[in-house]
């Protein structure tokens, strides 16, 4: 393409109201340097004029408000070759929208090089954000190796087919070619041209969403289980009954839940509505009914319900109204007249015996060991009876966990894990046998035994699988927006308190209460001292930590500690996991580094449940094992087991911190890699005169309630504006990634780029040479293929082969002629024509 042609175009894209800016050459597809300004305001004419006047070949386009709700909807090249197009166009003209759907396709489209279909329109009504509308699940010959390890642990691995980009999203334009795309093709305009950008409704644009979405191919995930409410009247024998959650689910609406919520139906079509979240003007946000059956399922991250999970009315219901507290919702519903109580339990009863013992008058609120028998129904005489009776007397302080294989025991604070022998609910099993009934030979036998060490450990055996008391790991500090404290339970959105609960299964407990009222000073002048000369570095980390005692995972970053010693970072990590308790660990000696050999899965398995996890020992000359780090920090359900356990799966609730006085070498990197890591710098070497002994011990002790109200206030500002990263974690991070970067090192500092097909260098000669610059750098160079790929994409380089050898072509050493007498590169300052014009 000829200069003109790409500065009439993107000039094109500009007269029709678009913002316009410059795609980078590397193949990423991503803007040619800082953009993020064009998100919300255009470039003048004249500007864009100049930025193509050199012919640079790639236009792209910014969505949204700025190009005047501008949205592109993308059929992927696999789409296109998979023949979703015509079920698209099918699907559109079931939803009434068909001809709007040829109007688009008519409008303006083009074709991408990898054969997928762009179409743009603009949205009177507002533009949504990017979405992803169809996917399916990838097939097994199109897995790179890091996705086929993910899926032997079960992650799911998808491809998108359908998606769009909207509110603040980027395009790649036609008529873009070369080194825009990893492939070096254009894109082509197959209808119309940016003047000819249709405009259509928000209903319109929702419809043709909806088409969309109903050729999705992932199947429908498994609705997640309900939850089992401890009846302390019935104790959840329900058979014969029917429970208020159950019951709501059968009789329930959920217009009549959703609604008061502030959710809105969109549209209906068959069994299936749309919905559209509260606070949303315009896009579908959940479905109700359809192919996900009785069920809701949202796509929105942006509610309190979970996104991308079957949900049933009764789950929902809970979530919306009671803030996901079960027990309240079942005791609200029943008193709306929903259940129906079931008939006494029927269970096997020899005689009516008086049982021997003295008898407990109440039952405290607080659990203490035994003391006395309590007087029940004699049942009939069997470990099973003795389990049973067991979960009638202590059912409501009991639980237990069969992925762990532990016991667990209500404080009145918190779920407390019992030993592995099990602590006092072996008391509590051995009460129960000592208040059996021994007035006949028979039951003189059974009492006998039952009060053994055999006979203890079959009433628990027998009893860990009721399923009043069994929970599973996953059901345990699982309500991502609470942080369990010694004086009750914070709602990390508000910084607001409520009393503890049992029916919140936290197992945590952080060791200091917040306490907004206590003197700041020691704490912040520790902060002021460690972060001398950066202000706006203390916040960030308020909110930082404040983020990470959540269980949410939505940044997925890691943030990385770095400096030399006395420098507060110990410190402050320090001071922080003491006041976190057990909502905060550490990581194994290594744990991110590169290792020889494998880890044991109980490292991954110790992370269910946790909220901050700190990693450090780094030795100088680690490397960092990147595949882990992404897998650690990506959010997806991550599967493991404990020591001599059934492997089980769990939605990772930690964020990895890393601390260091050096800094691993990173091989591969790429985007997916550094855009998680955040170096903050610890620059400031504190005095000899003003260190302390013990500080983060005196900080923990002393300031503990200020330090946990200030955790608590960095999350509820995480939640009001997110992490707000300062300028100094940016250029740390990036300077970083620039060292790591061992490829563009050494084209800067060894080679030359360009001069044409004269110049050529062999590959096995270049490789030769980057290892050699490695070990003298102290460095591990790429892999051949890694190395290839990036002089590519990132320099342009191509490779060519003969009968005998392969070269990179417009690449050169700045060295001496190689005395390899089968190198056809020639030397740099030898070369003529048209390859020597530096």
């Amino acid at each position: 393409m000829n200069q003109a042609a790409t500065q009439t175009g993107a000039l094109a894209w500009y007269d029709a109201g678009c913002s316009v800016v410059r795609v980078a050459l590397d193949g990423s597809k991503r803007p040619d340097g800082p953009w993020k300004q064009y998100q919300t305001q255009r470039a003048d004419r004249d500007t864009v004029q100049r930025w193509f006047s050199n012919g640079h070949p790639g236009v792209g386009v910014i969505c949204g408000t700025v190009s005047r709700h501008l949205e592109m909807l993308e059929l992927e090249g696999r789409a296109i070759t998979e023949g979703l197009l015509p079920k698209m166009a099918a699907a559109c003209d079931e939803l009434g929208v068909g001809d709007v759907w040829r109007a688009v396709t008519g409008g303006c489209a083009e074709a991408s090089p990898s054969g997928g279909l762009h179409v743009y329109y603009r949205v009177s009504d507002g533009v949504a954000g990017n979405t992803k509308l169809t996917q399916r699940l990838a097939r097994d010959d199109e897995y790179t190796d890091e996705e086929r390890d993910l899926a032997t642990k079960g992650k799911t691995i998808v491809r998108s087919l359908i998606e769009t980009r909207g509110e603040g999203g980027f395009v790649v334009v036609a008529p873009s070619t070369g080194r825009v795309h990893p492939s070096g093709k254009p894109y082509v305009f197959l209808a119309g041209d940016p003047s000819r950008i249709p405009t259509v409704t928000g209903k319109q644009r929702d419809l043709i969403h909806i088409a969309a979405r109903s050729l999705d191919q992932i199947p429908a995930p498994a609705p997640i289980p309900e939850v089992t409410v401890l009846d302390t009247d019935r104790r959840n024998d329900t058979s014969g009954g029917i429970s208020p959650g159950d019951d709501y689910n059968s009789r329930g609406s959920w217009h009549q839940l959703l609604t008061p919520h502030g959710w809105r139906p969109v549209y209906a079509h068959g069994n299936a509505t749309y919905w559209r979240r509260p606070g949303k003007t315009f896009g579908i946000s959940a479905v109700t009914g359809g192919n996900q059956g009785d069920y809701l399922y949202a796509w929105t991250t942006s509610t309190v319900l979970p996104a991308e999970q079957a949900m049933s009315k009764w789950r929902v219901y809970a979530i919306l109204n009671h803030s996901g507290d079960f027990h309240a919702a079942a005791k609200r519903l029943k008193d709306d007249g929903y259940g129906e109580t079931p008939p006494p339990p029927q269970r096997p009863v020899l005689t009516s015996i008086p049982m021997g013992g003295t008898a407990r008058s109440s039952r405290s609120d607080t659990p203490t060991h035994p003391t006395t028998a309590v007087p029940v129904a004699t049942l009939e005489r069997s470990d099973d009876g003795n389990a049973l009776t067991l979960v009638d007397t202590y059912g409501d302080k009991i639980r237990y966990c069969a992925e762990r294989g532990r016991w667990l025991h209500w404080t009145g604070q918190r779920w407390e894990w019992c030993p592995a022998t099990g602590g006092i609910v072996r008391e509590y099993a051995k009460q129960i046998a000592r208040g059996l009934a021994d007035d006949d030979p028979a039951a003189l036998r059974h009492k006998q035994r039952s009060l053994g060490a055999i006979g203890t450990t079959a009433m628990l055996t027998q009893a860990a699988t009721d399923q009043r008391i069994a929970v599973s790991v996953d059901a345990l500090d699982a309500r991502p927006y609470e942080l369990n404290t010694p004086t009750g339970i914070v709602d990390l959105r508000t910084g607001d308190i409520t009393p503890a609960d049992p029916a919140h299964l936290h197992t945590r407990i952080t060791a200091a209460a917040p306490d907004p009222t206590a003197d700041p000073d020691r704490w912040l002048g520790f902060l002021a001292d460690t972060f001398a000369g950066h202000d706006e570095l203390p916040s960030y980390m308020q909110r930082l930590v404040g983020y990470s005692v959540t269980g949410v995972v939505r940044d997925h970053i890691l943030p990385f500690l770095f400096g030399a010693g006395a420098n507060g970072k110990g410190v402050f990590l320090e001071t922080i996991r003491a006041v976190l308790g057990d909502y905060a660990t550490t990581a194994p000696s290594g744990f991110l580094m590169a290792k020889n050999y494998t880890g044991h899965e109980t490292e991954i398995a110790r992370l269910a449940g946790a909220r901050m996890v700190v990693c450090s020992e780094i030795n100088e000359g680690d490397r960092f094992d990147e595949a882990k780090v992404k897998q650690l920090t990506g959010g997806d359900a991550l599967t493991a087991r404990f020591m001599r356990r059934d492997h089980f799966t769990f939605q990772p609730t930690h964020k990895l911190w890393l601390m260091g006085n050096h800094q691993p070498s990173v091989t591969l990197g790429g985007h997916s890699f550094w855009r998680r890591l955040r170096i903050v710098p610890f620059v400031n070497t504190v005095p000899q005169e003003k260190r302390v002994d013990d500080l983060q011990g005196i900080l923990a002790e002393k300031d503990g309630g200020t330090i946990m109200a200030w955790i608590v206030a960095g999350a509820v500002a995480y939640f009001a504006s997110g992490l707000q990263e300062p300028e100094i974690v940016k250029a740390a991070t990036d300077e970083y990634a620039n060292e790591q970067d061992t490829v563009a090192r050494f084209v800067a500092d060894r080679c030359h780029v360009g001069g044409g097909s004269q110049v050529k260098v062999k590959v096995g000669t270049f490789r030769a040479a980057y290892e050699a610059w490695c070990a003298d750098e102290g460095d591990l160079p790429v892999k051949p293929r890694t190395l290839g790929l990036t002089l590519r994409t990132r320099f342009g380089v191509e490779s060519s082969r003969t009968n005998r050898d392969r070269f990179y072509v417009g690449l050169a050493l700045l060295s001496e002629r190689d005395e390899d007498p089968n190198d056809a590169s020639p030397p740099i300052d030898r070369l003529d024509g048209a390859g020597a014009g530096w």
